[in-house]
């Protein structure tokens, strides 16, 4: 008995050496959204979501809310243990009473054959649960958890006389039921599993883990409290003993070994067992680890819930002061061997290379007890804002002493000699070798409090104050200048000043980001519109193209390029989902390697490499699309009546960083394939509801942004088809169309027959030789109408096949027009001049329309005629007009002109028309070419 207690002394020694600060985590309970703080297993599906396993059902989470499922939902119980993800990505849920259930498409069905496996475990009447099922030859294998008689193996019989169709039911059988050694690997259809026993309070108990395998051809198992690695290729085990016993184990994406026990996680970095593992949740029963997509870590507790931890790489620094979430830390400064941190409450905390730690009070010499600056003092000493002197003597003992400028916020040494120190409110002093000059003395004053200074190589000196950005050169304190922007304005409050080796000077400011500095102007980083926040409490540069800036929104990083002008290379954000304690940094430093930042819930530090780390692009799916109250599957062809035209869309991208902020989206409806007509519309919304849209073919697409601001590299879509009224469809306007070519038609057919009734009774009436022109008249118009007619319904028709509907109302309005002149023009002989011109006017202008930039048509009218008292035989003008367009311009390169011209001469009207067409020659050579095909009426 003696000999056990030492055993079980030593391992709880072990575990306390191993004793790692817990990282930054959320914890996901009953009060969030879980139904139980009792949690089994966890595991991610292929679209990365996240099932959660728990005593009262299961939950699924997809990065904005929890979905719970039940008996109610699918599963066959509510108490599940288990997820087995079997080699087609099917997730199977093993439960209470050897319940089986599964996954698919985010929902959850009970196992159709639960029945037969109820029945043949029943009959052993020992096995307690099934932990692991596969499928193999088309149905599942298992095997049950513990028993008192050995580890029952089941798998199924396969059915040789099966019909083609026929379904087949399955018969378990049992095939292997006890292992005689504590120890044993047995490897089923290329799966490793570990059955080891053991003896508790007298009952023998069998017990089964299944081994995994990383890239390197070795596998790791454990029994009750011991880790073995076993080699495949030269069967060379490793092990390590676990002062706890162990629940489950995994190895993340770098392949790190997590030991998941009744008194915390245990971590093996790269797998070694022959490493001190770190411990974290010392005080919790770890039932599961889980990596995710984005490299989170979800971690399952027996009755603390699940714990989200972004990242291990940020460590909150192992002290109990420095881990105080309670407390806020202030200020650091760096020394060659120590660094320390200062707090809100009158503590200064000094730590070595080795990351030890001592803390010290410091005595308040005011009512302000925080200690927000740590600046270099004399003899490897600190001086504090209050003007505190802080040494550690060699005893340990720390040594306080005051200096003689009392309340002193800065100190810095020059490289001439002088010391700047602060002498009182708002002012500042230079201690100089013949004493002390303050800043109200300078010729030119600065009544600013002084809050750093910087000086770079050619001795520059910069003074950062409350109202902004003072230079001295040449130490001719004097002849200070301010420092301006490009816009002559000053910096505002000065927090921090960096001097590049490049020469670039870097400042930032309380309320204005982040400035460069080059000769004696300011850049402002406009560039970057993306800064977590423009309070910026301090700043450091790791090398020449990167900085570190903290702010009370976290900790921004900067790559910049230097050539005629400073550019972003890029700008990411460093915070609590990447383990940040708190997102409120106040300062930050460099050392032994790793980045430090004091926060108001403790210190954290960190490797720079945490910037080689991945951010993976976020995935985005359309998750729901309604029309009209209708759920529709987005797999599916979408084709809907004019009245379903009121769409609404749900997508999701799926990141779970960025829990304290919302994702931010682009969409855009893209309307019969006119992409570039079509700009993205930006928003935090995750849904979209289109009302009313016109009939077309249409596609949305929608995409998703990184936390650093990176869109995935494909949006998600689905198309879908709204159907034209029957009015708007090709059919409905070609059969309107037809209607009223014939409608047109009869209409001249009714005035033609009407204006021929009226020629014959004035024939029978008028001399002969009247009667006969009046007949040729009628004549000419009679046959040019109809011809004019099917020319222009033919442009009408034309141009609804083009879609031209703008074009089509408006020729048709012109041609309507023109028919209205024409009828009320052909019931008399003579119509004035003007009225002729204005019929011309109009048929030219249809003209114009059908053969666009062919011709241009100008008219010379003699002023001493009166166009409202001449009169011309009506229409007579426009059949030659005709002729030229036609015939003159036909298959000529460049733009025609008609010229219409008319004069009086005496008591002759003369009117010419003249163009600048192939001439008559040609077009005659030409009609007879074609006089087969076509046959003219104008000029005859």
């Amino acid at each position: 008995m003696i000999y056990k207690r030492v055993i079980w002394l030593v391992f709880f020694v072990y575990a306390a050496m191993l004793r790692g600060q817990d990282p930054y985590y959320i914890t996901f309970d009953v009060d969030n959204g879980l139904p139980s703080s009792e949690i089994y297993d966890i595991v991610s599906d292929t679209n990365n979501n996240i099932w959660i396993s728990t005593d009262r059902g299961i939950s699924m989470y997809d990065g904005a809310s929890f979905e719970l499922f039940n008996t109610n939902n699918g599963l066959a119980k509510n108490v599940n243990f288990y997820f087995n993800k079997d080699k087609s990505g099917k997730i199977w849920i093993l439960g209470a009473n050897n319940s089986i259930s599964y996954i698919r498409n985010n929902s959850i069905y009970p196992y159709e054959h639960n029945q037969e496996v109820g029945d043949v475990i029943d009959k052993t009447k020992t096995a307690h649960w099934i932990k692991y099922l596969d499928t193999y030859a088309e149905h599942p294998y298992f095997m049950t958890f513990q028993n008192y008689s050995g580890v029952e193996y089941y798998s199924t019989l396969s059915n040789t006389n099966k019909q083609p169709g026929e379904q087949l039911t399955p018969v378990f059988t049992k095939v292997s039921t006890s292992f005689t050694s504590n120890d044993t690997l047995l490897n089923i259809h290329g799966d490793f599993y570990n059955f080891y026993f053991h003896q508790f309070l007298k009952v023998a108990n069998y017990r089964v883990s299944k081994a995994i395998e990383n890239g390197r051809n070795q596998i790791f198992f454990h029994n009750r409290n011991t880790v073995f690695k076993k080699s495949l290729s030269n069967e060379k085990v490793e092990q390590v003993k676990i002062p706890y016993d162990i629940e489950s184990f995994y190895l993340d994406g770098q392949e790190n070994l997590w030991i998941c026990t009744r008194k915390g996680l245990f971590f093996f970095k790269d797998s070694n067992l022959n490493i001190e593992p770190k411990v974290y949740f010392d005080d919790l029963l770890i039932s599961c680890i889980k990596e995710d997509f984005q490299g989170n870590f979800w971690i399952g507790t027996n009755d603390s819930g699940v714990k989200f931890v972004p990242s291990f790489e940020i460590s909150i620094v192992d002290h109990p002061k420095l881990a105080n979430k309670n407390e806020s830390f202030l200020s650091i400064n760096v020394n060659n061997e120590f660094i320390s941190f200062g707090s809100s409450k009158s503590k200064i905390i000094v730590c070595d290379a080795t990351e030890e730690c001592r803390s010290y009070a410091v005595p308040a010499i005011s009512s302000n007890n925080q200690i927000n600056k740590i600046y270099p003092w004399k003899d490897n000493s600190v001086i504090l804002n209050s003007g505190t002197v802080f040494s550690v003597e060699e005893t340990g003992q720390p040594k306080y002493s005051s200096n003689k400028y009392g309340y002193t916020v800065l100190c810095s040494k020059l490289k001439n000699g002088d010391l700047v120190v602060f002498a009182r409110s708002a002012l500042f002093g230079i201690e100089k070798a013949d004493g002390l000059i303050t800043s109200e003395n300078f010729t030119n004053p600065i009544y600013s409090n002084l809050y750093v200074v910087a000086q770079n190589l050619e001795k520059d000196i910069f003074f950062g104050t409350a109202q902004g950005l003072f230079l001295v050169k040449d130490y001719d304190y004097n002849n200070n200048s301010e420092i301006l922007d490009i816009h002559g304005e000053g910096l505002g409050r000065v927090s921090d000043i960096v001097i590049e080796n490049n020469g670039i000077i870097w400042v930032s400011t309380i309320g204005n980001g982040v400035y460069a500095v080059k000769e004696t102007t300011a850049i402002k980083f406009d560039e970057v519109d993306r800064f977590s926040s423009p309070m910026v409490n301090n700043l450091i540069s790791t090398n020449d193209s990167l900085l570190w800036l903290a702010t009370n929104n976290g900790i921004d990083v900067l790559s910049y390029n230097i050539g005629d002008t400073l550019s972003t290379k890029y700008l990411r954000r460093i915070n609590n989902t990447d383990g940040l304690v708190s997102t409120n940094v106040n300062d930050i430093e460099y050392w032994n390697g790793k980045i430090w930042a004091a926060t108001n819930r403790g210190v954290c530090n960190f490797h720079p490499n945490i910037l080689d780390k991945e951010v993976p692009q976020i995935p985005i799916s359309i998750t729901r699309f309604v029309n009209r109250d209708s759920t529709y599957n987005i797999e599916d062809e979408l084709h809907f009546e004019h009245d379903q035209n009121d769409v609404f869309i749900a997508y999701s991208g799926l990141s779970f960083q960025q829990f304290n902020e919302q994702v931010e989206y682009k969409y855009k409806l893209i309307k019969d394939g006119n992409v570039k007509k079509e700009k993205w519309i930006y928003t935090k919304d995750r849904s979209v509801r289109f009302i009313d849209l016109p009939h077309g073919d249409y596609t949305f697409e929608v995409n998703a942004m990184n936390k650093l601001r990176n869109w995935n590299e494909s949006s998600a879509s689905v198309s879908f088809v709204i159907k034209p009224h029957f009015t708007e469809t090709l059919l409905f306007k070609a059969l309107a169309l037809l209607s009223l070519v014939i409608g047109i038609y009869t209409i001249i057919r009714i005035q033609n027959n009407r204006d021929k009734a009226k020629q014959l009774q004035l024939l029978e009436l008028e001399e002969a030789k009247r009667k006969m022109q009046e007949a040729e008249i009628s004549a000419i118009s009679n046959q040019m109408n109809p011809h004019f007619v099917y020319n222009s319904l033919n442009s009408i028709q034309n141009l609804f096949f083009k879609n031209d509907s703008y074009g089509a109302n408006y020729y048709l309005s012109k041609f309507s027009l023109l028919l209205r002149q024409r009828l009320q023009f052909t019931s008399v002989n003579f119509i004035t001049l003007k009225q002729e011109f204005d019929f011309l006017s109009n048929y030219i202008e249809l003209e114009s329309l059908r053969f666009p930039n062919k011709f241009a048509y100008k008219t010379k009218i003699d002023d001493s005629i009166n166009m409202d008292l001449i009169l011309i035989p009506s229409l007579i003008l426009q059949p030659i007009v005709e002729n030229s367009i036609k015939h003159g311009f036909d298959d000529i390169d460049y733009s025609g002109e008609i010229i219409i011209e008319v004069v009086k001469k005496e008591q002759t009207l003369e009117i010419s028309i003249s163009d600048n067409g192939k001439g008559v020659t040609k077009t005659k050579k030409s009609n007879s070419n074609n006089s087969q095909l076509h046959k003219s009426f104008g000029i005859k």
